[in-house]
């Protein structure tokens, strides 16, 4: 699927190799140059992008996915449905996520 990512905003920096046009902050996004790259799908946070940036992508016919990543649990199903976006299966990503908040979480 990475190989399909055209934008991203100026503080993505993973994978560190991608190479994805930088589209804006999360609060100030590029309008225009989103647009203009003709993106399948914009994804969004509810807590960083405006609902007047989504509305306005989708206004010029860009179908947009907005998440939830306010907690691990939102991150989590995130990853699921990301799967189902894009017809892959992440259930050995969500696995492993999963493991690793565990992992985090227990004491030493």
């Amino acid at each position: 699927v990475i190989d399909r990512v055209i934008g991203v905003s100026n503080y993505d920096n993973f994978p560190p190799n991608l190479k994805a046009t930088r589209i804006g902050g999360i609060i100030t996004p590029n309008l225009e140059l989103i647009i203009s790259l003709s993106p399948e799908l914009v994804i969004a946070t509810f807590t960083g992008n405006s609902k007047d940036s989504v509305y306005n992508i989708e206004r010029h016919g860009i179908k947009s996915f907005v998440v939830r990543m306010d907690s691990i649990e939102d991150i989590a199903s995130s990853i699921l449905k990301f799967g189902k976006i894009f017809r892959i299966d992440t259930t050995r990503l969500y696995n492993e996520f999963m493991k690793n908040v565990v992992e985090k979480k227990s004491p030493l």
